[in-house]
C-alpha cells in the first residue's frame, strides 16, 4: 500500500468513529416528554363548554397549575387539543411558532374529538409548521421565555424545547377562551424547571 492509501484509509476510520461517537452521544441524550391534553371542563361559571390544560402522567390528567420540567434537557411537548373550535388569539404573533426547535411543530390536523383517546397517529400523517392561520387557532402553549405553540382545533401538535436553567417561568394562552382564562391551572399556571 501506498502512502496515500493509507492516509485515506486512516481518515476513513476517523470519520467513522466520529460518526460512531455522535451515534453514542445521541441516543444516550436525554429526553423528557410532556403531554398535555386540552379537555373539557366545568369551570364553576355555570359554562359547559369550556376547556383546560391537564398534564397526562401514567395514564391520568392532573392539574397544569405547576409543571416540573428538567434543565439541560430535551422536552418532547405533545398537546392533544380536544377543542373543536377555533378561539381567535388576541396577539398578532401567536400564529408563529417560537422557541422550539427550529421554530416549528409536528401537526397532525383534525384527527380528534372531544372524546377521542389520546394517541399519536402515525409519525408520516404529520407536518411540519412554522405558522397556524390565526384563524384557525383553538389555544396556545406560550412560555414566558419566549416559547409559542400555536395549536389548532380537534389536532395534536409535538414540539421539542430546551430550558438551559433552572427557574420559574410562567405559561398561558393567548386565546379568548372564556372564564377558564382566568383560572390557573386551566388556562394559564407556572412552570419550574429544576
Amino acid at each position: 500500500m501506498n502512502r496515500k492509501s493509507v492516509l485515506v484509509i486512516i481518515v476513513i476510520l476517523i470519520m467513522l468513529a466520529g460518526a460512531l461517537i455522535s451515534g453514542l452521544a445521541y441516543t444516550n441524550s436525554r429526553t423528557f416528554n410532556l403531554t398535555l391534553v386540552v379537555s373539557p371542563v366545568n369551570s364553576g361559571n355555570g359554562s359547559s363548554d369550556q376547556f383546560a390544560f391537564y398534564v397526562l402522567s401514567n395514564g391520568k390528567l392532573t392539574s397544569s397549575s405547576d409543571i416540573v420540567l428538567p434543565s439541560n434537557t430535551l422536552i418532547e411537548v405533545t398537546i392533544f387539543e380536544h377543542d373543536p373550535g377555533p378561539s381567535p388569539p388576541f396577539v398578532d404573533y401567536a400564529q408563529n411558532v417560537l422557541g422550539t426547535q427550529m421554530n416549528r411543530i409536528i401537526l397532525f390536523n383534525k384527527v380528534l374529538g372531544v372524546t377521542s383517546a389520546n394517541e399519536v397517529p402515525n409519525q408520516g400523517q404529520g407536518r411540519y409548521v412554522m405558522q397556524v392561520n390565526s384563524s384557525d387557532i383553538s389555544d396556545t402553549f406560550s412560555i414566558s421565555n419566549g416559547v409559542n405553540i400555536p395549536i389548532p382545533p380537534s389536532s395534536i401538535v409535538i414540539g421539542y424545547i430546551t430550558f438551559n436553567s433552572p427557574g420559574t417561568y410562567s405559561w398561558g394562552d393567548m386565546c379568548n377562551c372564556g372564564p377558564s382564562m382566568y383560572v390557573q391551572g386551566e388556562m394559564y399556571g407556572t412552570i419550574t424547571v429544576q
